[in-house]
């Protein structure tokens, strides 16, 4: 079974990488959700 490890362009945390592989494992999609980052006003 083939895992995910980032690639030179991409780069995973752990975290990520763990999510990734689990979501592999499982035959399940990996849904994820964008932070708005905060704008100085």
């Amino acid at each position: 079974m083939s895992r995910f490890e980032g690639t030179d362009s991409y780069i995973a945390t752990d975290d990520l990488m763990m999510a990734v592989n689990a979501a592999i494992t499982l035959e399940r999609p990996l849904l994820l959700r964008r932070h708005r980052l905060a704008h100085p006003t």
